[in-house]
């Protein structure tokens, strides 16, 4: 199986994909925790917003199982 197979897989499992909208003074971690923590183990960061490849880079750092995209 193709990693690209295995991701597919699991965002069919999920059923949903988060959106998270990095702004001033919110940390988008945190709301990946929380969805992580609910048991959503997928999301997207939106990548217009300023400090959207920033966020990114610390949701794959500090949750490697979480799958993070940009849109």
């Amino acid at each position: 199986m193709r990693l690209s197979d295995g991701i597919k897989e699991s965002l069919y499992a999920a059923g949903l994909v988060p959106v998270i909208k990095p702004a001033a003074g919110v940390d988008g971690g945190l709301l990946a925790d929380a969805l992580y923590e609910g048991g959503i183990y997928a999301a997207e960061v939106t990548f217009r917003a300023a400090g959207a490849a920033e966020t990114i880079a610390a949701i794959r750092k500090t949750r490697p199982g979480m799958i993070v995209g940009a849109g």
